[in-house]
């Protein structure tokens, strides 16, 4: 009976463990967290995950809620509405990678006076107010480095941005709930509107939710009877977080854009893994299709278009070589091809972008002519 128990156990929490897409949008930096379950219910109303829950398909047991949790590397605290997780000792933390609730294994808190328990629901972290108090904050706040950018184009003039524009720099990069409305705000004045009135923040939320289930509707929709498609992969950093953007363009130049990600590593695999993700997520919005609808679009794939970074020449060749295992799934004689049709049908043509050479030369000659205007 007890060995019954564990299993039932462990299918639960692995079931439960799956990463969960529709929680990404619904991701807010706070100051803080709720200390105590009064704060934990207002907090939790104001986010209103249940408006999201008939949204989600990642729990069906209404445990779709609402969560104040650490973010990466224990920087901030973040909301977020997520599937519950028991957590095993360890304080709560939201993977923007993973996509769920994890363990933060540097952050043990049944060590901590007073101690958490072995088990707990995610849910319920606000009873652990060690774990938020072990937050590591940056050497220099993101509002300082933005300030410091404002004030030094200040000196000169035509190099200075306009005023809505510089405005809304800061708000994008400030990401904190609070700035949501300035943020639209900002983006209408720029084209000469003003909103009588601004969504709440759950309206927002729901919004975003429903505009990447569209997006993703539309590329599972589109994207598969698509041949001879060019893929464009791109990696940048931004505060120390890394991430991925993967787009294709078909034979009309039209361009679709299949996701941003974040990534763990810069390095080929992590790429090549990232990408393998948003694939499943586009196959996911057509349960009946399975996973066929990404392998389409990665077969239906011809050609590359990427810098020529190390890690993308190399994301090229394993590219290639997980397009190849793929193949057969489409193409019923593929094995019955000798090694040269196979070569032919499974080769990437590579092209890179010679963008980066002019950017750098564009950014040198507009600082001398800055300098010799002031």
């Amino acid at each position: 009976m007890i060995s019954l128990s564990v299993i039932v156990c462990s299918i639960v929490q692995l079931t439960s463990s799956a990463s969960c897409p529709q929680s990404i949008p619904t991701v807010s930096v706070v100051p803080r967290c709720p200390s105590n379950e009064k704060e934990w219910i207002s907090a939790a109303g104001k986010k209103n995950c249940s408006a999201l829950e008939k949204y989600q398909n990642c729990s069906k047991d209404r445990s779709f809620v609402y969560h104040c949790v650490l973010k990466k590397n224990a920087t901030e605290l973040m909301e977020v509405c997520a599937p519950i997780w028991y957590m095993s000792g360890f304080c709560a933390r939201f993977s923007m990678t993973d996509r769920r609730i994890i363990d933060d294994p540097a952050l043990d808190c049944t060590k901590f006076v007073p101690p958490c328990p072995t088990r707990f629901p995610s849910n319920e972290s606000f009873k652990y107010q060690m774990c938020y108090s072990h937050i590591k904050l940056p050497t220099a706040s993101q509002s300082e480095k933005i300030n410091w950018t404002k004030n030094n184009n200040s000196s000169k003039p035509r190099c200075e941005k306009k005023e809505n524009i510089d405005e809304l720099d800061e708000l994008i990069i400030e990401t904190k709930d609070n700035s949501k409305g300035k943020t639209i705000e900002t983006c209408l004045k720029l084209a000469g509107k003003e909103p009588d009135r601004l969504p709440s923040q759950s309206t927002i939320a729901i919004m975003n939710i429903l505009r990447l289930c569209l997006g993703k509707k539309q590329l599972e929709e589109k994207l598969p009877g698509k041949k001879n498609t060019t893929l464009h992969t791109n990696e940048t950093s931004k505060f120390g977080v890394k991430y991925g953007g993967f787009s294709l363009r078909d034979e009309e130049g039209a361009y679709f854009v299949l996701g941003l990600r974040e990534m763990a590593t810069k390095s080929a695999q992590s790429t090549l893994d990232t990408f393998k993700d948003i694939l499943d997520d586009i196959s996911f919005a057509n349960k009946e299709t399975l996973d066929i609808r990404g392998i389409q679009i990665l077969c239906n794939i011809q050609n590359t278009m990427s810098d020529r970074a190390a890690t993308e020449l190399k994301f090229n060749e394993i590219l290639q070589d997980y397009r190849m295992t793929l193949l057969p799934q489409l193409h019923e004689d593929f094995n019955n091809l000798d090694d040269a049709g196979k070569e032919a049908v499974s080769r990437l043509n590579n092209f890179f972008c010679g963008l980066h050479g002019l950017l750098h030369m564009t950014n040198a000659s507009q600082k001398e002519l800055c300098e010799a205007e002031r």
